[in-house]
């Protein structure tokens, strides 16, 4: 076995003398006793901090697909809890498979007539990074929302096609009749809920850029932006190349008046995506607009 350098040797010893020289703590003292915890308050925060963790771990099994049916009905019960911590990230952000990331964009019309265009993200107009990052963050919340809803033709050919399996179960298991029409209530009430969420949203964008602008009218689209294959950005092309932004994964999100409030300044469109971006959060890849 070789020897120890000196200056090894010496700290060695060093320290062994430093821990030699501390006093030893009685566990038995009264002080000591004075401050531990009751086996029954250990109980109550091991179990408080094991709920928490456990709310932690069910986040991402909840939102990250394939998701399994017991995690998400648990996440259900668990959401005001969650939310209140802001335990519901987006860790489809961090992904290994990123999905396509979003833009909206928007054509302001000016008092004086001019067309002023835009959109957010915008690497040139929102900086520095977290600024940017905001506004992506707004821009996926727009798709989230956007995402979770259905236009009028979907929606009703939908809801045509479980009132006719309702029907067809009205004579062969009325009970079971009764439950699916529950059920489509249900859905519904929920559906409604989400429109109302995302035309709020739509419209308070609207009129802040109005705001911002000095603009009459808005007029804004969700664009999905794809992530090109590694062969392309080897060949020198850009994310801005609109071969990335295709036609058919544009979404026309309304018009906005200045003078008008509420719901009523949304116009929907009633063209609807031919072929949707993931479901909500999807979209959430590590990447960049």
């Amino acid at each position: 076995m070789l020897p120890r350098f000196p200056r090894i040797k010496n700290h060695y010893q060093a320290t062994t003398q430093i821990k030699t020289a501390m006093p030893q703590r009685n566990l038995n003292s009264p002080a000591t006793q004075e401050f531990a915890w009751s086996s029954s308050k250990r109980f109550w925060i091991s179990w408080v901090i094991g709920f928490h963790l456990f709310c932690v771990v069910l986040a991402p099994l909840a939102v990250v697909d394939p998701r399994p049916v017991l995690a998400v009905d648990m996440q259900r019960i668990l959401r005001p809890y969650s939310e209140s911590l802001f335990l519901l990230h987006g860790y489809r952000f961090f992904a290994p498979e990123p999905g396509p990331s979003h833009i909206v964009r928007y054509e302001i019309s000016l008092p004086s007539g001019e067309l002023l265009t835009g959109q957010f993200p915008d690497r040139d107009e929102h900086w520095p990074r977290l600024i940017y990052h905001r506004w992506f963050m707004l821009s996926e919340t727009v798709f989230q929302h956007v995402s979770a809803t259905l236009g009028e033709d979907e929606l009703g050919q939908w809801q045509q096609q479980v009132e006719g399996e309702i029907a067809a179960l009205q004579q062969s298991d009325p009970r079971a009749a009764g439950r699916l029409s529950a059920e489509l209530k249900e859905e519904l009430q929920d559906h409604q809920r989400a429109l109302e969420i995302r035309n709020d949203l739509v419209v308070n964008i609207g009129k802040k850029l109005l705001q911002k602008y000095g603009g009459d009218k808005i007029e804004m689209r969700l664009v999905t932006r794809v992530i090109p294959p590694p062969q392309d950005i080897a060949m020198g092309l850009r994310l801005e190349n609109e071969r990335y932004l295709p036609s058919e994964l544009s979404y026309k999100l309304g018009t906005v008046y200045a003078n008008a409030n509420g719901l009523e300044s949304l116009s929907p469109e009633s063209e609807n995506p031919s072929e949707r971006s993931p479901k909500a959060g999807q979209g959430r890849g590590g990447k960049t607009p």
